[in-house]
């Protein structure tokens, strides 16, 4: 947790309009990034809103419309899509000053 303290400490040094979130997607998910791994980190712009973010991980995912995508923040409470990423940030940042993110996706629409 040291090593990620430092990191996101750095990244809101160079990026104060920003927050460090990291993203995991869950062992029982099909999805994984490109580079086979599930954990990536992003940097968000604060003003967003987490629909942005949604759309971001759908298109590196390549995820299909009629898959439904939920984000947990510390493995408790589901992430509104109309939430402002600052908000939560300041609400939930772990110890580590990362927005501990979990991704689970859930077929929809008779899939």
């Amino acid at each position: 947790m040291c090593d990620n303290l430092k990191i996101s400490d750095n990244f809101i040094e160079k990026y104060p309009d920003r927050v460090p979130i990291l993203l995991q997607i869950s062992v029982r998910s099909r999805l994984q990034f490109q580079d086979g791994t599930k954990i990536k980190k992003y940097l968000m712009s604060k003003s967003d809103h987490f629909y942005h973010f949604l759309q971001i991980i759908r298109e590196t995912l390549h995820i299909q419309q009629q898959e439904s995508l939920y984000l947990f923040i510390n493995n408790s409470g589901l992430v509104k899509a109309e939430s402002q990423v600052d908000e939560v940030y300041n609400k939930f940042k772990s110890p580590d000053g990362f927005l501990r993110i979990q991704l689970t996706e859930y077929p929809s629409f008779g899939q």
